[in-house]
Protein backbone atom coordinates (compact mmCIF):
# COMPACT_ATOMS: atom_id res chain seq x y z
CA UNK A 1 0.00 0.00 0.00
CA UNK A 2 1.37 3.18 -1.66
CA UNK A 3 0.04 6.81 -0.75
CA UNK A 4 0.74 8.90 -3.93
CA UNK A 5 3.22 11.49 -3.15
CA UNK A 6 2.03 15.35 -4.37
CA UNK A 7 4.22 18.67 -3.83
CA UNK A 8 1.82 20.40 -0.96
CA UNK A 9 1.79 23.97 -1.03
CA UNK A 10 3.13 26.31 0.75
CA UNK A 11 1.53 27.50 3.87
CA UNK A 12 0.18 30.91 3.90
CA UNK A 13 2.13 33.38 5.79
CA UNK A 14 0.61 34.09 9.44
CA UNK A 15 2.39 35.96 12.23
CA UNK A 16 4.58 34.00 14.76
CA UNK A 17 2.97 31.88 17.40
CA UNK A 18 4.62 31.59 21.09
CA UNK A 19 3.90 30.02 24.18
CA UNK A 20 1.17 27.18 24.74
CA UNK A 21 -0.02 27.94 21.02
CA UNK A 22 3.68 27.55 19.35
CA UNK A 23 3.96 23.98 21.26
CA UNK A 24 0.45 23.00 19.62
CA UNK A 25 1.63 23.92 16.52
CA UNK A 26 4.78 22.06 16.91
CA UNK A 27 2.90 18.65 18.42
CA UNK A 28 0.78 18.55 15.14
CA UNK A 29 4.01 19.08 12.97
CA UNK A 30 2.53 22.28 11.45
CA UNK A 31 6.16 22.10 9.35
CA UNK A 32 8.62 19.59 8.71
CA UNK A 33 6.65 16.73 8.85
CA UNK A 34 8.91 14.60 8.13
CA UNK A 35 8.05 11.16 6.40
CA UNK A 36 4.34 12.43 5.16
CA UNK A 37 2.68 8.94 4.01
CA UNK A 38 3.77 7.11 7.36
CA UNK A 39 2.41 9.66 9.35
CA UNK A 40 -0.82 9.86 7.32
CA UNK A 41 -1.67 6.66 7.53
CA UNK A 42 -0.50 5.87 11.03
CA UNK A 43 -2.62 9.37 12.12
CA UNK A 44 -5.78 8.04 9.92
CA UNK A 45 -5.77 4.23 11.42
CA UNK A 46 -5.08 5.21 15.13
CA UNK A 47 -7.81 8.36 14.77
CA UNK A 48 -10.24 6.35 12.76
CA UNK A 49 -10.07 3.21 14.87
CA UNK A 50 -9.94 5.90 18.22
CA UNK A 51 -13.23 7.17 16.50
CA UNK A 52 -15.13 4.40 15.60
CA UNK A 53 -14.36 2.38 18.74
CA UNK A 54 -15.55 5.39 21.08
CA UNK A 55 -19.15 4.42 20.67
CA UNK A 56 -18.28 1.16 21.71
CA UNK A 57 -16.44 2.23 24.57
CA UNK A 58 -19.38 4.53 25.93
CA UNK A 59 -22.04 1.76 26.16
CA UNK A 60 -19.81 -0.18 27.70
CA UNK A 61 -19.00 2.46 30.78
CA UNK A 62 -22.43 3.34 31.04
CA UNK A 63 -23.34 -0.38 31.69
CA UNK A 64 -20.59 -1.50 33.54
CA UNK A 65 -20.74 1.77 35.85
CA UNK A 66 -24.50 2.47 36.35
CA UNK A 67 -25.15 -0.92 37.85
CA UNK A 68 -28.14 -2.63 37.83
CA UNK A 69 -29.66 -0.03 35.90
CA UNK A 70 -27.04 0.08 33.26
CA UNK A 71 -28.60 -2.35 31.08
CA UNK A 72 -31.80 0.56 30.75
CA UNK A 73 -29.46 3.73 30.29
CA UNK A 74 -27.82 1.59 27.95
CA UNK A 75 -30.80 1.20 26.03
CA UNK A 76 -31.19 4.72 26.13
CA UNK A 77 -28.20 5.86 25.37
CA UNK A 78 -27.81 3.52 22.36
CA UNK A 79 -31.51 5.55 20.40
CA UNK A 80 -30.07 8.53 21.36
CA UNK A 81 -26.65 7.35 19.59
CA UNK A 82 -28.78 6.65 16.58
CA UNK A 83 -30.94 9.31 16.13
CA UNK A 84 -28.12 11.84 16.89
CA UNK A 85 -25.56 10.04 14.02
CA UNK A 86 -29.08 10.56 11.60
CA UNK A 87 -28.82 13.71 12.62
CA UNK A 88 -25.21 14.47 11.89
CA UNK A 89 -25.55 13.41 8.46
CA UNK A 90 -27.33 17.29 8.30
CA UNK A 91 -24.62 18.95 10.19
CA UNK A 92 -21.94 17.56 8.11
CA UNK A 93 -24.06 18.04 4.58
CA UNK A 94 -21.41 15.03 3.07
CA UNK A 95 -19.53 17.80 2.37
CA UNK A 96 -16.42 16.63 3.33
CA UNK A 97 -15.44 14.04 0.12
CA UNK A 98 -17.09 17.43 -2.52
CA UNK A 99 -14.67 19.76 -0.37
CA UNK A 100 -11.33 17.34 -0.93
CA UNK A 101 -12.10 16.42 -4.16
CA UNK A 102 -11.87 19.96 -5.29
CA UNK A 103 -8.74 19.72 -6.60
CA UNK A 104 -9.42 23.27 -8.58
CA UNK A 105 -10.97 25.13 -5.73
CA UNK A 106 -14.15 26.34 -6.77
CA UNK A 107 -14.92 27.14 -3.67
CA UNK A 108 -13.08 28.76 -1.09
CA UNK A 109 -12.84 27.65 2.50
CA UNK A 110 -15.00 30.06 3.67
CA UNK A 111 -17.97 29.31 0.97
CA UNK A 112 -17.73 25.75 3.06
CA UNK A 113 -17.08 27.34 6.47
CA UNK A 114 -20.40 29.44 6.11
CA UNK A 115 -22.36 26.23 4.20
CA UNK A 116 -20.97 24.33 7.29
CA UNK A 117 -22.92 26.87 10.11
CA UNK A 118 -25.89 26.67 8.33
CA UNK A 119 -26.00 23.00 7.94
CA UNK A 120 -25.29 22.77 11.76
CA UNK A 121 -28.29 25.24 12.37
CA UNK A 122 -30.65 22.71 10.00
CA UNK A 123 -29.60 20.00 12.60
CA UNK A 124 -30.47 21.93 15.82
CA UNK A 125 -33.82 22.49 14.02
CA UNK A 126 -34.21 18.73 12.63
CA UNK A 127 -33.24 17.37 16.37
CA UNK A 128 -35.83 19.62 17.78
CA UNK A 129 -38.65 18.72 15.36
CA UNK A 130 -37.15 14.78 16.13
CA UNK A 131 -37.77 15.48 20.06
CA UNK A 132 -41.19 16.70 19.46
CA UNK A 133 -42.95 15.01 16.91
CA UNK A 134 -41.14 11.87 17.67
CA UNK A 135 -42.93 10.86 21.05
CA UNK A 136 -39.27 10.21 22.71
CA UNK A 137 -39.68 9.97 26.59
CA UNK A 138 -37.93 12.78 28.93
CA UNK A 139 -34.43 10.35 29.10
CA UNK A 140 -34.17 10.06 25.54
CA UNK A 141 -34.93 13.83 24.39
CA UNK A 142 -32.57 14.80 27.14
CA UNK A 143 -29.63 12.09 25.69
CA UNK A 144 -30.62 13.41 22.12
CA UNK A 145 -29.93 17.28 23.02
CA UNK A 146 -26.66 16.57 24.56
CA UNK A 147 -25.25 14.20 21.89
CA UNK A 148 -26.51 16.94 19.17
CA UNK A 149 -24.31 19.69 21.07
CA UNK A 150 -20.96 17.27 20.61
CA UNK A 151 -22.01 16.53 17.03
CA UNK A 152 -22.12 20.26 16.48
CA UNK A 153 -18.81 20.60 17.58
CA UNK A 154 -17.47 17.34 15.32
CA UNK A 155 -19.69 18.91 12.35
CA UNK A 156 -17.38 21.89 12.54
CA UNK A 157 -14.42 20.34 13.20
CA UNK A 158 -15.27 18.26 10.36
CA UNK A 159 -15.08 21.05 7.74
CA UNK A 160 -11.63 22.53 9.21
CA UNK A 161 -9.83 18.95 9.17
CA UNK A 162 -11.65 18.94 5.57
CA UNK A 163 -9.47 21.72 4.24
CA UNK A 164 -6.00 20.55 5.91
CA UNK A 165 -7.16 16.90 3.78
CA UNK A 166 -7.84 18.51 0.71
CA UNK A 167 -4.24 20.69 1.05
CA UNK A 168 -2.25 17.50 1.53
CA UNK A 169 -2.38 17.42 5.25
CA UNK A 170 -4.31 14.19 6.39
CA UNK A 171 -2.10 13.76 9.35
CA UNK A 172 -2.84 16.80 11.04
CA UNK A 173 -6.48 16.28 10.49
CA UNK A 174 -6.28 13.07 11.96
CA UNK A 175 -3.68 13.83 14.57
CA UNK A 176 -6.22 16.29 15.73
CA UNK A 177 -9.23 14.09 15.29
CA UNK A 178 -7.15 11.42 17.98
CA UNK A 179 -6.98 14.34 20.49
CA UNK A 180 -10.46 15.46 19.70
CA UNK A 181 -11.72 11.77 20.50
CA UNK A 182 -9.60 10.54 23.04
CA UNK A 183 -9.53 13.33 25.49
CA UNK A 184 -13.55 13.93 25.63
CA UNK A 185 -13.69 10.65 25.61
CA UNK A 186 -11.66 10.02 28.61
CA UNK A 187 -13.20 13.10 30.67
CA UNK A 188 -16.61 11.25 30.07
CA UNK A 189 -15.46 8.13 31.92
CA UNK A 190 -14.20 10.07 35.00
CA UNK A 191 -17.56 12.65 35.29
CA UNK A 192 -19.39 8.92 35.20
CA UNK A 193 -17.64 7.18 37.68
CA UNK A 194 -17.43 10.13 39.91
CA UNK A 195 -21.49 11.91 39.33
CA UNK A 196 -23.07 8.25 38.28
CA UNK A 197 -25.11 10.37 35.96
CA UNK A 198 -24.96 9.96 32.24
CA UNK A 199 -26.32 13.27 31.16
CA UNK A 200 -23.78 15.28 33.28
CA UNK A 201 -21.23 12.93 31.56
CA UNK A 202 -21.94 13.83 27.98
CA UNK A 203 -22.50 17.31 29.23
CA UNK A 204 -18.73 17.60 30.18
CA UNK A 205 -18.03 15.48 27.14
CA UNK A 206 -19.20 17.94 24.96
CA UNK A 207 -17.93 20.83 26.39
CA UNK A 208 -14.23 19.50 26.41
CA UNK A 209 -14.85 18.81 22.75
CA UNK A 210 -15.57 22.65 21.96
CA UNK A 211 -12.52 23.57 24.13
CA UNK A 212 -10.43 21.60 21.96
CA UNK A 213 -11.63 22.47 18.55
CA UNK A 214 -11.42 26.47 19.46
CA UNK A 215 -7.63 25.64 20.54
CA UNK A 216 -6.25 23.77 17.75
CA UNK A 217 -8.60 24.06 15.06
CA UNK A 218 -8.11 28.03 15.77
CA UNK A 219 -4.54 27.99 15.58
CA UNK A 220 -4.05 25.54 12.63
CA UNK A 221 -6.58 27.27 9.96
CA UNK A 222 -4.77 30.33 9.51
CA UNK A 223 -1.81 28.42 8.05
CA UNK A 224 -4.72 27.10 5.65
CA UNK A 225 -6.96 29.24 4.67
CA UNK A 226 -8.34 33.21 5.50
CA UNK A 227 -10.65 33.12 7.88
CA UNK A 228 -13.54 34.82 6.89
CA UNK A 229 -17.60 34.78 6.20
CA UNK A 230 -17.11 36.24 2.92
CA UNK A 231 -19.00 34.54 0.63
CA UNK A 232 -22.34 34.75 -1.49
CA UNK A 233 -25.87 33.45 -2.39
CA UNK A 234 -25.24 32.22 -5.55
CA UNK A 235 -22.01 30.19 -4.23
CA UNK A 236 -24.23 29.05 -1.09
CA UNK A 237 -26.99 28.13 -3.14
CA UNK A 238 -24.47 25.94 -5.44
CA UNK A 239 -23.02 24.78 -2.59
CA UNK A 240 -26.08 23.69 -1.01
CA UNK A 241 -27.71 22.48 -4.56
CA UNK A 242 -24.26 20.43 -5.26
CA UNK A 243 -24.39 18.65 -2.02
CA UNK A 244 -28.00 17.91 -1.73
CA UNK A 245 -28.18 14.80 -3.33
CA UNK A 246 -25.39 12.91 -1.40
CA UNK A 247 -26.49 14.55 1.85
CA UNK A 248 -30.31 12.87 1.13
CA UNK A 249 -28.04 9.94 0.41
CA UNK A 250 -26.31 9.86 3.66
CA UNK A 251 -29.52 10.75 5.70
CA UNK A 252 -31.39 7.80 4.06
CA UNK A 253 -28.03 5.73 4.44
CA UNK A 254 -27.64 6.34 8.19
CA UNK A 255 -31.83 5.49 8.60
CA UNK A 256 -31.40 2.53 6.31
CA UNK A 257 -28.48 1.43 9.09
CA UNK A 258 -30.46 2.40 12.19
CA UNK A 259 -33.43 0.74 10.78
CA UNK A 260 -33.25 -2.52 12.59
CA UNK A 261 -32.29 -0.45 15.56
CA UNK A 262 -35.44 2.11 15.28
CA UNK A 263 -37.87 -0.90 15.02
CA UNK A 264 -36.46 -2.91 17.91
CA UNK A 265 -36.64 0.55 19.85
CA UNK A 266 -40.24 0.72 19.26
CA UNK A 267 -41.14 -3.05 19.10
CA UNK A 268 -38.58 -4.37 22.06
CA UNK A 269 -37.26 -3.23 25.45
CA UNK A 270 -34.17 -1.10 26.49
CA UNK A 271 -32.45 -4.48 27.49
CA UNK A 272 -32.84 -5.76 23.99
CA UNK A 273 -31.65 -2.19 22.66
CA UNK A 274 -28.93 -2.83 24.53
CA UNK A 275 -28.01 -6.12 23.33
CA UNK A 276 -28.32 -5.62 19.87
CA UNK A 277 -26.80 -2.52 20.42
CA UNK A 278 -23.55 -3.98 21.69
CA UNK A 279 -23.95 -6.87 18.67
CA UNK A 280 -24.17 -4.12 16.37
CA UNK A 281 -20.92 -2.04 17.23
CA UNK A 282 -18.23 -5.11 15.97
CA UNK A 283 -20.43 -4.55 12.60
CA UNK A 284 -18.35 -1.49 11.88
CA UNK A 285 -15.02 -3.11 12.11
CA UNK A 286 -14.44 -4.45 8.62
CA UNK A 287 -15.76 -0.66 7.70
CA UNK A 288 -13.23 0.87 10.18
CA UNK A 289 -10.49 -0.94 8.68
CA UNK A 290 -11.15 -0.02 4.69
CA UNK A 291 -11.64 3.47 5.46
CA UNK A 292 -7.98 3.74 6.44
CA UNK A 293 -7.01 2.74 3.03
CA UNK A 294 -10.10 4.44 1.44
CA UNK A 295 -10.00 7.82 2.67
CA UNK A 296 -6.20 9.02 1.92
CA UNK A 297 -6.99 7.75 -1.82
CA UNK A 298 -10.13 9.82 -2.60
CA UNK A 299 -8.01 12.65 -3.73
CA UNK A 300 -5.77 10.51 -5.92
CA UNK A 301 -8.58 9.27 -7.31
CA UNK A 302 -10.44 12.59 -7.94
CA UNK A 303 -6.77 13.47 -9.75
CA UNK A 304 -6.61 10.18 -11.64
CA UNK A 305 -10.29 10.88 -13.05
CA UNK A 306 -9.51 14.40 -13.85
CA UNK A 307 -6.66 13.32 -15.54
CA UNK A 308 -8.47 10.63 -17.65
CA UNK A 309 -6.38 7.58 -16.79
CA UNK A 310 -9.47 4.94 -16.34
CA UNK A 311 -6.71 2.12 -16.12
CA UNK A 312 -5.33 3.73 -12.95
CA UNK A 313 -9.04 4.71 -11.83
CA UNK A 314 -10.17 1.17 -11.86
CA UNK A 315 -6.78 -0.52 -10.52
CA UNK A 316 -7.13 1.97 -7.11
CA UNK A 317 -10.83 0.71 -7.23
CA UNK A 318 -9.64 -2.99 -7.39
CA UNK A 319 -7.06 -2.56 -4.47
CA UNK A 320 -9.99 -0.93 -1.95
CA UNK A 321 -12.11 -4.45 -2.22
CA UNK A 322 -9.03 -6.71 -2.16
CA UNK A 323 -8.59 -4.91 1.26
CA UNK A 324 -12.28 -5.34 2.42
CA UNK A 325 -12.11 -9.17 1.51
CA UNK A 326 -8.72 -9.59 3.07
CA UNK A 327 -10.18 -7.89 6.34
CA UNK A 328 -13.90 -9.50 6.33
CA UNK A 329 -13.09 -12.95 6.17
CA UNK A 330 -10.38 -13.42 9.41
CA UNK A 331 -13.09 -10.88 11.35
CA UNK A 332 -15.98 -13.23 10.50
CA UNK A 333 -13.48 -16.27 11.55
CA UNK A 334 -12.82 -14.67 14.94
CA UNK A 335 -16.33 -13.61 15.66
CA UNK A 336 -17.56 -17.18 15.13
CA UNK A 337 -15.27 -18.81 17.16
CA UNK A 338 -14.70 -15.60 19.98
CA UNK A 339 -16.89 -13.03 19.33
CA UNK A 340 -20.02 -13.52 21.12
CA UNK A 341 -18.03 -14.97 24.50
CA UNK A 342 -15.72 -11.54 24.63
CA UNK A 343 -18.56 -9.21 24.05
CA UNK A 344 -20.41 -10.80 26.99
CA UNK A 345 -17.18 -10.61 28.81
CA UNK A 346 -16.69 -6.55 27.92
CA UNK A 347 -20.46 -5.57 28.78
CA UNK A 348 -21.04 -7.60 31.48
CA UNK A 349 -24.24 -9.24 30.00
CA UNK A 350 -24.48 -12.54 28.49
CA UNK A 351 -24.62 -12.21 24.35
CA UNK A 352 -23.32 -15.69 23.77
CA UNK A 353 -26.77 -16.73 22.44
CA UNK A 354 -26.57 -14.16 20.10
CA UNK A 355 -23.37 -15.60 17.93
CA UNK A 356 -25.34 -15.84 14.72
CA UNK A 357 -26.74 -12.72 15.16
CA UNK A 358 -23.01 -11.04 15.76
CA UNK A 359 -22.22 -12.71 12.33
CA UNK A 360 -24.77 -11.38 9.92
CA UNK A 361 -24.22 -7.80 11.48
CA UNK A 362 -20.20 -8.15 10.39
CA UNK A 363 -21.11 -9.93 7.14
CA UNK A 364 -23.58 -6.73 6.74
CA UNK A 365 -20.72 -4.17 7.44
CA UNK A 366 -18.23 -5.70 4.87
CA UNK A 367 -20.76 -5.43 2.37
CA UNK A 368 -21.26 -1.13 3.66
CA UNK A 369 -17.54 -1.06 2.97
CA UNK A 370 -18.32 -2.02 -0.21
CA UNK A 371 -20.97 0.13 -0.83
CA UNK A 372 -18.74 3.12 0.42
CA UNK A 373 -16.27 2.38 -2.09
CA UNK A 374 -18.53 2.85 -5.05
CA UNK A 375 -20.72 5.63 -3.22
CA UNK A 376 -17.16 7.56 -3.51
CA UNK A 377 -16.55 6.76 -6.66
CA UNK A 378 -19.82 8.26 -8.17
CA UNK A 379 -19.47 11.12 -6.10
CA UNK A 380 -15.87 11.55 -7.66
CA UNK A 381 -17.44 11.62 -10.90
CA UNK A 382 -20.26 14.30 -9.66
CA UNK A 383 -22.97 11.50 -10.13
CA UNK A 384 -24.80 12.48 -7.02
CA UNK A 385 -28.04 11.74 -8.08
CA UNK A 386 -27.28 8.41 -8.36
CA UNK A 387 -26.24 7.65 -5.28
CA UNK A 388 -30.08 9.09 -4.28
CA UNK A 389 -31.25 7.19 -6.62
CA UNK A 390 -29.33 3.79 -5.34
CA UNK A 391 -30.15 4.52 -1.65
CA UNK A 392 -34.15 5.27 -2.25
CA UNK A 393 -33.82 1.92 -4.14
CA UNK A 394 -32.78 0.06 -0.96
CA UNK A 395 -34.57 2.07 1.67
CA UNK A 396 -37.59 0.82 0.55
CA UNK A 397 -36.49 -2.81 -0.11
CA UNK A 398 -35.55 -2.48 3.46
CA UNK A 399 -39.16 -1.41 4.47
CA UNK A 400 -40.64 -4.38 2.95
CA UNK A 401 -38.78 -6.51 5.57
CA UNK A 402 -37.69 -5.27 8.62
CA UNK A 403 -40.31 -5.05 10.85
CA UNK A 404 -41.39 -8.44 9.94
CA UNK A 405 -38.17 -10.04 10.80
CA UNK A 406 -37.80 -7.76 13.96
CA UNK A 407 -41.39 -8.67 15.67
CA UNK A 408 -40.92 -12.43 14.36
CA UNK A 409 -37.19 -13.15 15.53
CA UNK A 410 -36.32 -10.58 17.78
CA UNK A 411 -32.66 -9.46 17.77
CA UNK A 412 -31.84 -12.07 14.62
CA UNK A 413 -33.85 -10.84 12.94
CA UNK A 414 -32.85 -7.67 13.58
CA UNK A 415 -29.33 -8.87 12.33
CA UNK A 416 -30.73 -10.83 9.43
CA UNK A 417 -32.71 -7.75 8.13
CA UNK A 418 -29.54 -5.20 8.22
CA UNK A 419 -27.45 -7.94 6.55
CA UNK A 420 -29.97 -8.26 4.07
CA UNK A 421 -30.25 -4.15 3.56
CA UNK A 422 -26.40 -3.95 3.14
CA UNK A 423 -26.19 -6.71 0.53
CA UNK A 424 -29.13 -4.91 -1.56
CA UNK A 425 -27.26 -1.66 -0.78
CA UNK A 426 -23.81 -2.64 -2.20
CA UNK A 427 -25.68 -4.60 -5.52
CA UNK A 428 -27.51 -1.22 -6.16
CA UNK A 429 -24.02 0.56 -6.29
CA UNK A 430 -22.13 -1.68 -8.25
CA UNK A 431 -24.57 -1.21 -10.44
CA UNK A 432 -24.73 2.18 -10.95
CA UNK A 433 -21.24 2.57 -11.08
CA UNK A 434 -20.58 -0.05 -13.63
CA UNK A 435 -23.49 1.76 -15.85
CA UNK A 436 -21.75 5.13 -15.43
CA UNK A 437 -18.73 3.79 -16.17
CA UNK A 438 -19.53 2.11 -19.31
CA UNK A 439 -21.97 4.83 -20.45
CA UNK A 440 -18.61 7.70 -20.36
CA UNK A 441 -16.16 5.47 -21.08
CA UNK A 442 -14.49 6.85 -24.38
CA UNK A 443 -14.76 4.34 -26.74
CA UNK A 444 -18.42 4.44 -26.06
CA UNK A 445 -18.50 7.86 -27.11
CA UNK A 446 -16.32 7.35 -30.04
CA UNK A 447 -19.05 5.21 -30.91
CA UNK A 448 -21.49 7.28 -31.11
CA UNK A 449 -19.90 9.91 -32.60
CA UNK A 450 -19.86 11.50 -29.44
CA UNK A 451 -15.53 12.53 -29.10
Amino acid sequence: MKMAEHALPSLLPRAPVSGVGGWVLRFLRLENPGALAQRTYFWTALSGGCFSASSLVLLVLIVRLLGEHGPYWGGVFSIALAISQQLITIGLFQMRPFQVSDVDEAYSFSDYLVSRALTVGLMAVAGAAWIVAGGVGRDKAIAVLLLLALRAGESFSDVFEGRYQQLGRLDIASKGMFYKTILPLGLFGVALWITRDMFAAFAWMALLYWLLLLGMDGLLIPSFARLTLRTSLRKQRQLFLACLPIATNAFLFIYLNNLSRYVIDALLDERRMTEYNALFMPSFLVILLSSFVLRPALTPLALSSKAGDASGFRRQIGHQLAWIVAFTVPTLLLAYVWGAPLLSLLYGIDLTPHRTALCLLIAGGAFIAVYYVFQSVLIIRRHQAACLLGIVLAALASHTFTPFAVRNYGVVGGAASFFCSALILSLIFITLTAWNVRATSPERSLHHGNA
